[in-house]
C-alpha cells in the first residue's frame, strides 16, 4: 500500500535496544497494540503484523479508529523500528461521502473537495496522533 493509504513512521533505537532478542521487542509492541484492542496479529520473524475491525467499539477518539491495519518491523542493523499503518478504510469511507454528497448536492466539484479535504484533515490527525504514540513506545522500549 502506497501513500495517501499508508502512514510510516520509523523510530530510532538505541543500539541497547536493539541489540536485545527481535521477539522481545516484538511482543512488547505487540502487547502494547493489544491494549488498544487490536487483533488478527500474525509473527514473521522481524515483523508483526494486525487487522483492526470496523465497529470494534474503539470510538472515534480511539487512537488507531482510522486504521484498519498495520505492521510494525524491527531492523536491528538499522538500529530502527519501522511502523506502517494503512488507511485505506478511511479514503473509501470518505469517498462514499463525497459521491453521497454528489448525489445529494448535486455540485461535483466542491463534494470531491470537500471529501479530499476531510480525509487529508483526518489522515493529518492521525499522522500526529501516532507519530507521538510512536514516539513514546520507542522510550518505553529504553526503559524496559
Amino acid at each position: 500500500m502506497m501513500f495517501p493509504f499508508q502512514i510510516t513512521l520509523k523510530s530510532k533505537i538505541t543500539s541497547r535496544v536493539a541489540s536485545r532478542h527481535s521477539d522481545l521487542i516484538l511482543e512488547h509492541i505487540q502487547g502494547r497494540f493489544a491494549g488498544l484492542d487490536v487483533h488478527n496479529f500474525q509473527k514473521n520473524q522481524y515483523q508483526v503484523s494486525f487487522k483492526t475491525r470496523l465497529f470494534s467499539g474503539q470510538g472515534s477518539s480511539h487512537i488507531l479508529a482510522p486504521i484498519n491495519a498495520g505492521s510494525f518491523e524491527v531492523q536491528p542493523f538499522a538500529n530502527a523500528i519501522i511502523y506502517k499503518f494503512s488507511m485505506l478504510r478511511t479514503a473509501i469511507l470518505f469517498l462514499c461521502f463525497g459521491v453521497l454528497a454528489i448525489l445529494v448536492g448535486q455540485n461535483i466539484v466542491f463534494s470531491l473537495s470537500m471529501s479530499i479535504g476531510g480525509y487529508l484533515i483526518a489522515m493529518l490527525g492521525t499522522f500526529i496522533r501516532l507519530k507521538f504514540f510512536v514516539d513514546k513506545l520507542s522510550r518505553e522500549l529504553e526503559h524496559a
